[in-house]
């Protein structure tokens, strides 16, 4: 990729160089080289300084230079690489090849700086595979464990049925018995809750930050009421269903519709009872709403997704409802709205919202967004620039607490994404086949003048459209180009990202910290061991088979992982508690 580097020294200079780079269209990766010039700052002075235009404000993908860094870097099978700047990163990558970034220093800031100046620059985020250090050594644990956990768990269940087949004559033989059962069973279950652990999704934000309409984008379809004034007044799961009816579980009730429509209309009715106090005793608030919907080819689709509440409306439980729905889940988007630009009350849940996350160890789990940039359209004096508008947030978030500094931060337009959408499901090939919508939007919207509501998003997307073209002097837009400036498929991306790769590792260590409390329970695990070679000595026949079983539980699973666990060698029963300490990679039982 080329690079050229940028100073704050002379900002006439530096935008007519920029200017001719981007008229060339050479696809270059402007770099500012200047420690304590903000990026914002920099972007406002080309603009209303230098007078760099709008359309090539647009065009311009700039960055931080980061130094004095370690990283490494490869793709496939090739050779690490010692990366020590932005510029040198920014050099190696190929969008065309996927590779993976190792932090060296373990240092979460610096992973989040790569993360966001690759953002920066629009580099596609799915063809990166970045994690520190520590992450590494883990993730490689995680991948060998999950390869054989189908042969564990037919293992472990093989020596069950062994052991419960084992009879016994007295007291003591039928306690080590039932004992070593229900070790064999924790281990089962541990392996079990591994492998169908359901991935959770929260969106959170404050009052009117277009929460809903990115859960709506997730989904595919338009379930979440999004026009209501108040909060969203309960948090309400979605997950998908396959028996082709849309259901609804509130309330103590089960509601089955044979249409979205239907869903949406009981859902929305709801929500008006909410907002007009007629309930008094719910203040506002409503219990939680279970939703199962149809969908054949949502990428969401294998994840629960929760729409939790907002926590503005005053004399509710929002904040800790919403912020119990968060604890849940694997991953939360939190929006921010960027005309408001960090009001008080999003300052203060966001910070309850990274608290928790952290506090369950989910450090790459927190994603945000500011969302709602169509409306940077509506002020013809502001700079349309998205990399000013979230360097500002991400350095106004350093400002409030040096624990948001390492946030990465995306912007979106979740209503031009969504409306996308809907415009594609009414209007078919008249919309998808358009190659200039600025100049067939009108007679598109004719043939569907009958529909409102078709014509509501057709106007949108007119706008939008219309936007595009007089302010960046972008022509020939397609449906597919208004998706891609809205922001969304990269968000959506890399929520899928992290869903199926860190917040999985996330989950395992998260399942090995829980397990970790039962250390009293495995240690008269071990005592039960001890007890069993004593009682081998003794030569007791019933111990001795209960010992071979044992035997071929250990035997079977070191033939399985004698491949990628070499060095966990067990040679005898006194070994098996720290042979599936180890072989299990702490996901089923630590000891200590």
């Amino acid at each position: 990729m080329n690079i050229h580097f940028v100073y704050d020294k002379d900002i006439k200079k530096e935008k007519e160089e920029i200017e001719e780079k981007i008229k060339n269209g050479n696809d270059t990766i402007f770099i500012l080289k200047h420690p304590n010039t903000r990026l914002n700052t920099y972007i406002d002075k080309l603009h209303d300084n230098a007078g760099l235009d709008e359309n090539s404000l647009f065009k311009l993908k700039i960055c931080y230079e980061k130094e004095n860094m370690d990283l490494s870097y490869s793709e496939g099978n090739t050779i690490n690489e010692k990366i020590t700047s932005m510029s040198h990163l920014i050099k190696k990558l190929d969008a065309k090849n996927s590779c993976k970034i190792v932090v060296n220093d373990d240092k979460r800031i610096t992973l989040a700086d790569v993360v966001q100046q690759l953002i920066y620059i629009s580099y596609p985020l799915q063809k990166v595979n970045i994690m520190l250090k520590k992450e590494e050594k883990d993730a490689e644990k995680v991948k060998a464990f999950m390869e054989h956990i189908d042969e564990l768990q037919k293992s472990v269940d093989n020596s069950i049925n062994n052991t419960n087949n084992i009879i016994v004559n007295n007291l003591k033989h039928q306690t080590i018995k039932d004992d070593m059962i229900k070790q064999l069973n924790d281990i089962k279950t541990a392996i079990m809750n591994t492998k169908s652990k359901e991935l959770k999704i929260a969106v959170a934000a404050s009052k009117k930050t277009g929460k809903s309409v990115i859960v709506n984008s997730m989904i595919g379809a338009e379930l979440a009421p999004t026009s209501l004034e108040m909060a969203t007044p309960n948090t309400c799961i979605y997950k998908r269903n396959y028996d082709n009816q849309y259901h609804l579980d509130y309330n103590n009730d089960r509601f089955h519709f044979n249409s979205s429509d239907g869903l949406y209309n009981k859902i929305k009715e709801e929500f008006k009872i909410a907002q007009s106090g007629e309930k008094e005793k719910e203040k506002f608030a409503i219990p939680d709403m279970t939703i199962e919907y149809v969908t054949e080819k949502n990428n969401f689709s294998a994840y629960t997704i929760f729409d939790t509440a907002g926590p503005d409306a005053a004399g509710t439980s929002h904040s800790k409802k919403a912020e119990e729905a968060i604890e849940k889940c694997d991953v939360a988007v939190f929006a921010i709205d960027y005309s408001k630009y960090l009001t008080d009350s999003e300052e203060s849940y966001l910070k309850d919202v990274k608290m928790l996350f952290e506090k369950n160890n989910k450090f790459h789990s927190l994603i945000f967004t500011i969302n709602k940039i169509d409306a940077r359209y509506t002020d013809p004096k502001e700079t349309k620039s998205i990399i000013k508008s979230i360097d500002f947030i991400r350095s106004r978030l350093s400002q409030i607490d040096e624990c948001y500094k390492d946030c990465i931060i995306f912007a979106t337009s979740a209503l031009q994404y969504f409306s996308c959408l809907q415009a594609e499901q009414y209007c078919g090939e008249d919309i998808k086949d358009s190659k200039d919508l600025y100049e067939e939007i009108r007679s598109i919207k004719k043939k569907y003048k009958n529909n409102m509501e078709v014509v509501g998003r057709l106007n949108f997307i007119s706008n939008q459209t219309e936007a595009l073209y007089d302010y960046h002097d972008i022509e020939n837009i397609t449906i597919d180009d208004l998706k891609h400036y809205s922001g969304m498929p990269d968000l959506l991306n890399y929520i899928s990202y992290i869903m199926q790769s860190k917040a999985r590792e996330e989950i395992i260590n998260s399942v090995t910290f829980n397990i970790d409390s039962q250390r009293k329970i495995i240690k008269s695990y071990i005592d039960y061991i001890s007890n069993l070679e004593k009682l081998i000595a003794e030569k007791d026949e019933t111990i001795v088979e209960i010992t071979k079983v044992i035997s071929k539980f250990v035997y079977s699973t070191q033939e399985i992982l004698s491949k990628d666990f070499k060095q966990y060698e067990v040679n005898n029963t006194k070994s098996i508690n720290n042979y599936v300490k180890k072989a299990a990679k702490k996901m089923i039982l630590e000891v200590l």
